[in-house]
């Protein structure tokens, strides 16, 4: 058996009103990445011959474009599970920026920059007896007239007010804010910390940082869980039958959006992603 999931950039195609084609299709591998109190959903056919799979491995490397920016969207996938696996209500979001005078001369030296700020802000939680500094941070670069400009974006955990950590910062204007999740829990600041730099950047493996304590999603897989005609049912009506699918087989979750299923027209199957929450109701 052979599965898609490495040939993900050949599944960009909304489905028809047939929906998936299955034929050389065995069933779905499900991968469940379990992050905080969010829970996300990734399905992919597995082939029952090899013929599917080399079909794949040369139309990927055909369409080398798709695959870079599905590699760059899986890159936001993987900081946003990081970070709502690790941080919640009560941690803070941040922007640093820099005055004129302090703007830093390279991307050496701003990296040189948030680093001692983390020092400091590490110490500080030492003096007051409060648990490890977290963190995650990305630097942004933007140019223009007034020439190289430089910006960090982070999330830390709380216990220091927003006053003291902006305070600590002292080259110019630090905006620090409460994190409040949502539906998509921190999944939104995930997307705006990592945006402009996804968009900057043409081939790059991570382009964030983190502090090494935080906790890793917990992904496991399941060949068994989702049947072809299940997933038939869901490419074909992805708002109401999708969501009454997913529901049933993750209880205690909702889904925070209908889930989306793309289809190829290189290989059979459909691939689906599926993003959950931690019910609230009592």
């Amino acid at each position: 058996m052979y599965s898609a999931e490495r040939y993900q950039a050949l599944f960009m195609e909304q489905p028809g009103p047939d929906g998936i084609l299955h034929e050389g299709v065995h069933g779905y591998r499900v991968k469940r990445i379990q992050a905080g109190d969010t829970l996300e959903i990734e399905a992919f056919p597995i082939w029952n011959t090899a013929a599917s799979a080399t079909a794949a491995r040369k139309q990927s490397e055909k369409h080398r474009e798709a695959v870079r920016a599905v590699n760059l969207r899986n890159t936001q996938k993987n900081l946003r599970r990081l970070m709502n696996a690790n941080f919640g209500a009560g941690d803070i979001l941040l922007t640093l920026t820099y005055t004129p005078s302090q703007q830093p001369g390279s991307e050496q030296e701003a990296q040189k920059d948030i680093r001692n700020y983390l020092r400091r802000l590490r110490h500080r939680r030492e003096k007051l007896g409060l648990d490890e500094l977290k963190y995650i941070y990305i630097t942004e670069t933007t140019h223009g007239a007034a020439g190289t400009r430089y910006h960090h974006h982070l999330i830390v955990n709380g216990g220091i007010s927003r006053d003291e950590i902006e305070k600590i910062w002292a080259k110019g204007i630090a905006n620090a804010r409460a994190a409040q999740p949502d539906a998509y829990a921190l999944s939104g600041w995930a997307h705006y910390m990592s945006k402009q730099k996804i968009n900057q950047e043409k081939a790059y493996t991570r382009g964030y940082a983190h502090s090494k304590n935080l906790k890793q999603p917990r992904i496991t897989y399941a060949d068994h869980k989702l049947s072809r005609r299940a997933m038939q049912q869901i490419s074909q009506d992805m708002q109401t039958r999708g969501t009454e699918i997913l529901e049933k087989l993750y209880p205690g979750y909702q889904t925070a959006e209908a889930p989306q299923v793309r289809v190829s027209g290189f290989v059979p199957g459909g691939y689906m992603l599926a993003r959950m929450i931690r019910r609230t109701d009592p």
